[in-house]
């Protein structure tokens, strides 16, 4: 599965960074239909042809995704709309 990975600095500490990707999960899982379960500090999230992690440390997430072979030709606007939404939450 080819895959997406993006690693996002931020100076929020990790309880707030937490809680930012909580709020994340809850825009995925309303937007897109993404299924969301934590794992200590790993956010998994699922959706057909879509599986992967958000990854919370005290400076940074780090996200990962494999994408469907559905998904490809679109991998890279998923690269940037991943961007995006973690500039807009971790400023």
């Amino acid at each position: 599965m080819p895959l997406i990975r993006i690693c996002h600095q931020h100076g929020l500490g990790h309880d707030e960074a937490c809680r930012t990707v909580r709020k994340i999960a809850a825009e995925l899982a309303e937007r897109h239909g993404v299924d969301c379960q934590w794992q200590g500090d790993r956010l998994i999230f699922r959706r057909h042809g879509l599986d992967g992690s958000i990854d919370v440390h005290d400076d940074r997430v780090t996200v990962l995704a494999r994408l469907g072979l559905a998904l490809l030709p679109i991998r890279g606007r998923l690269e940037r709309e991943v961007e995006a939404l973690l500039n807009r939450h971790f400023p």
